[in-house]
């Protein structure tokens, strides 16, 4: 059977843009004649550094620093988070040309630009553009109907599709309207498709129905389309005949103005050489900022003092040091006795529902933490299939997002697992030095 759509050009022009080498005529396509963004919305940043899906979170500093609250509204038909929008994405060379490409298709100006794929590591604001996308076309036209789906989501609702034998058909159907009679399809995290041919197999054809219709394609990825593993060509060439742009990381300044925008947000007074401090030290992921703020002003809260440079060099003295080398068996070592469970426990086949959330946030934070491949963290926990570990990383990544409890836990063993293994003056780390003492 020939897949290929009549009405679908795969001989477009594959534009593949580096954010670097445009950024300085950026500023010509913005200009004061676009309607007005969204009104404000409480905080989220360009890089949705203070975690702004994590409903109710909130630090108050009772010298006058202000309250960092975190809050997130998700609209229950569209599943876009409302809180982010293009005003408060903060632009910088890094991501600017991104932004107006995403605005002008969020416009409906951007015709050509169809699929827009948007590509570059995690944390750095792609999720955010999608939502501000959503949003914005929204505002232009609220009879419009958009839909912002995670892969896995997308996945979860095509087997659950097919899970009742009887009702199959109308619940494919089901399915396929509730992706294809939409105006914007808005995809994030599509490298988790890879390798799910069935799954695949249906995007392909929601790919094909929404682009012969006309309807818009966003798609955001951690790797360029080209890069894409477990994807067939087909579907390469129909992501790479839009326009295909990459978000790096930020520079010094733009480092510096998400964190003044995460304060002022918040009404936190923190001194410029606080900012500077933590923009210097923490450079390629964008959570490490998050990490950081939030470190200090918590110490600063907790000890009900005023933040300052002095305090915020005490507060991440052992915080997600980079030169600290982190072993899996210490995660598990580490999560283990976190959650009061034994190695054996993490690694096993046991499926209580304490130990599945330990064993999950063990194989999240492996990814983090670790250089070391899917494969290679399947291996280490038990055997385990690759796949298992990237359901795992998606699970808690999405429930950190969502339940404050599990973001405690991630970020509370983040800091002992950098301390465990933080060198003494010696160069020796903690685990060294217990051995020789007994």
């Amino acid at each position: 059977m020939n897949n290929k759509n009549e009405n679908y050009s795969e001989n477009k022009d594959i534009i593949e843009i580096d954010s670097a080498n445009v950024s300085e005529n950026v500023s010509e396509n913005e200009d004061d004649n676009s309607i007005p963004i969204q009104p404000p919305f409480p905080l989220s940043t360009g890089f949705s550094v203070f975690k702004p899906e994590i409903i109710g979170s909130s630090i108050t500093n009772n010298k006058g620093n202000g309250k960092i609250s975190v809050s997130v509204k998700t609209d229950p038909k569209t599943h876009l988070n409302v809180c982010a929008t293009f005003d408060n994405f903060v632009p910088g060379d890094s991501n600017r040309f991104a932004r107006t490409v995403a605005l002008a298709v969020a416009e409906g100006s951007g015709k050509d630009f169809n699929p827009l794929c948007i590509y570059g590591g995690s944390g750095l604001g792609k999720t955010h553009l999608l939502n501000a996308i959503g949003n914005y076309a929204l505002v232009k036209d609220s009879s419009l109907k958009v839909r912002y789906v995670t892969s896995e989501e997308f996945t979860n609702d095509f087997i659950d599709a097919l899970r009742v034998p009887n009702e199959s058909q109308n619940k494919i159907s089901e399915f396929n309207r509730k992706y294809r009679e939409v105006d914007f399809l808005l995809i994030d995290d599509i490298q988790f498709l890879g390798g799910k041919e069935a799954t695949l197999e249906q995007f392909f054809h929601t790919f094909n129905a929404l682009y012969q219709a006309n309807k818009r394609i966003v798609i955001a990825s951690d790797v360029a389309p080209k890069r894409l593993r477990g994807f067939e060509s087909r579907l390469i060439t129909r992501f790479e005949s839009g326009l295909t742009v990459d978000i790096k990381p930020p520079d010094l300044e733009t480092r510096i103005a998400i964190l003044k925008m995460m304060a002022s947000t918040n009404s936190v007074k923190i001194p410029a050489e606080v900012f500077d401090l933590i923009a210097e030290r923490f450079t390629q992921n964008i959570r490490e900022l998050e990490g950081a703020l939030t470190r200090v002003t918590a110490v600063a809260s907790l000890s009900n003092q005023p933040v300052s440079r002095v305090l915020a060099e005490r507060a991440l003295q052992d915080f997600f040091a980079s030169d600290i080398e982190i072993r899996p068996t210490d995660i598990i070592g580490q999560v283990a006795k976190y959650f009061h469970l034994t190695f054996d426990e993490i690694v096993g086949r046991t499926r209580t529902k304490n130990v599945a959330l330990s064993r999950q946030i063990a194989m999240y934070l492996a990814r983090e933490m670790t250089s070391m491949s899917l494969v290679d963290i399947g291996e280490v926990f038990g055997g385990r299939d690759h796949t298992t570990v990237m359901h795992a990383y998606t699970r808690i990544s999405d429930e950190m997002k969502q339940k404050q409890e599990i973001y405690n836990y991630v970020i509370d063993l983040t800091v002992r697992l950098k301390q465990h293994n933080a060198p003494d003056e010696d160069g020796k780390n903690s685990e060294e030095n217990s051995e020789q003492n007994n």
